[in-house]
């Protein structure tokens, strides 16, 4: 873990136009640096991180992205948890689509090339990406509440929720495990 995060870190950075250059697309040029500059910080506290916290490691997760901030979603619920995981899910958001998957491409080979696990964009409507992914071990949401609650209603009764957005977690969903 201790030669892979800094690996990472200069992924970003050897790729700071490419990634500016699709962040901009959507954002401001001030934003897509700070972005980048808090994506960087993000990959450098992962090994202080998973050393006091020990997170278990599940072998499947799925993660919606949201429509923005897409390089830092990336990272925080992408990048980062394949860390520790054996395969990820990750499905952009129908509006932050074409640029998502533009961050991927430029992020992706490299962190295959690193081993950083296997991470997978899977650009498709909602209920599909929850129908393939409901055998998840983990599940992350982004979105608006409702949103959150139709996901956590179709997910099975041991799978964890962990959901982020505008709004309280729906319905406080724990898992059983």
């Amino acid at each position: 873990m201790e030669d892979v995060v800094p690996k990472l870190i200069d992924v970003l950075l050897r790729n700071r136009h490419e990634l500016l250059t699709v962040l901009t697309e959507i954002a401001t040029a001030q934003a897509a640096g700070d972005e980048l500059l808090r994506s960087v910080r993000a990959l450098a506290g992962v090994p202080g991180e998973l050393l006091r916290n020990s997170p278990r490691r599940p072998a499947r997760l799925a993660t919606f992205l949201p429509s923005n901030n897409l390089l830092y979603s990336q990272v925080l619920s992408g990048v980062v948890p394949s860390l520790c995981t054996d395969e990820l899910r990750l499905r952009p958001s129908a509006r932050g689509a074409r640029a998502a998957l533009a961050v991927h491409e430029v992020l992706g080979p490299s962190l295959r090339r690193l081993g950083a696990g296997r991470i997978v964009m899977t650009p498709c409507p909602r209920k599909e990406f929850l129908t393939d992914r409901a055998r998840s071990d983990a599940v992350v949401f982004t979105g608006r509440p409702e949103n959150g609650a139709a996901v956590a209603a179709r997910l099975p009764a041991g799978t964890l929720l962990l959901s982020f957005g505008s709004g309280p977690d729906p319905g406080g969903r724990r898992t059983r495990r």
